[in-house]
């Protein structure tokens, strides 16, 4: 049997970008957290010409209730599975779900982040038996301990091919990591 999971809502594309300690701080000191500069500004001042240099990006889904719309849907196209009907399945999806960091996580890093909404990704899944949402779990990549992002798809312990979705920006904001 062929089933197809869909992720969308409400997310982000975060571009990070690793920091001096002088960057940081001038960064920081700039209130760039506060909306103060803007894309172009922070571009001229790491000198980069576009955000796509950024050598590690996370595209997902916020993983939270509200921001996350979740369904999977049999091979004749019949929804088995939404998020918004059965919110104790999908808080069990996230409890059964794996968190983790970044490779930045020692360093001070700027997160670019590009607000998004639409259709994330889909994954299609061939199984012998009926589909088993408890099966289902996410990974989360926690960015500096602000957002939480469903960057990757499992079931039964088999990561999941994604297919790229349709979505559209909404604005950025800026996410600065201290090291404590």
């Amino acid at each position: 049997m062929k089933y197809k999971i869909n992720l969308s809502g409400k997310g982000a594309d975060c571009y990070l970008f690793k920091l001096t300690e002088e960057q940081y701080q001038y960064l920081s000191d700039n209130e760039v957290q506060q909306d103060t500069m803007d894309v172009l500004e922070i571009q001229d001042y790491l000198e980069i010409d576009d955000l796509g240099e950024s050598d590690l990006t996370i595209t997902g889904p916020y993983a939270e209730e509200d921001s996350l719309y979740l369904t999977v849907e049999d091979e004749q196209g019949n929804e088995i599975f939404n998020s918004d009907q059965e919110e104790d399945s999908f808080d069990e999806i996230l409890e059964n779900s794996k968190w983790v960091g970044t490779d930045y996580d020692e360093s001070h890093f700027l997160a670019i982040e590009d607000y998004v909404k639409g259709n994330f990704f889909s994954a299609e899944i061939e199984i012998d038996e009926p589909f088993d949402v408890n099966k289902l779990s996410l990974t989360v990549t926690d960015l500096a301990e602000v957002r939480d992002i469903i960057s990757s798809v499992s079931y039964d312990g088999k990561e999941l091919e994604l297919e790229w979705g349709d979505y559209w920006s909404k604005g950025f904001s800026f996410i600065l990591n201290p090291i404590w």
